[in-house]
């Protein structure tokens, strides 16, 4: 089996990625390498936050996730 990184060009739906300012380098540099090959992948990085952005800024992800949903459902 080709390893999960090989795979993800093949998923063409939208994706969002959400990180946040201060989380980990390694999930930075991971969420980095997934945004690079997927196809339709949109990334938000929440400033000021750290390792839970959707804990620690809420209305600001949650209103990134209804547009990113939005656009999704127009599209389709």
């Amino acid at each position: 089996m080709a390893p999960l990184l090989d795979l993800l060009p093949t998923i063409h739906c939208p994706v969002l990625i959400i990180n946040g300012e201060h989380d980990s380098g390694d999930f930075l540099r991971a969420a980095g390498q997934i945004e690079r090959r997927l196809t339709r992948a949109e990334r938000l990085i929440v400033a000021g936050a750290g390792g839970f952005p959707l804990w620690e800024e809420p209305d600001a992800v949650n209103e990134r996730i209804r547009a990113h949903l939005h656009a999704a459902a127009v599209a389709a």
